[in-house]
């Protein structure tokens, strides 16, 4: 149970980072 939410979150969690290292590239 503790293992199903982790792996979901850790999706999330990248797309997240992608997300605001393109942000931060558009926004230099």
């Amino acid at each position: 149970m503790c293992g199903e939410p982790r792996q979901f979150r850790d999706p999330v969690i990248h797309l997240n980072l992608q997300m605001g290292a393109s942000a931060l590239q558009r926004r230099r």
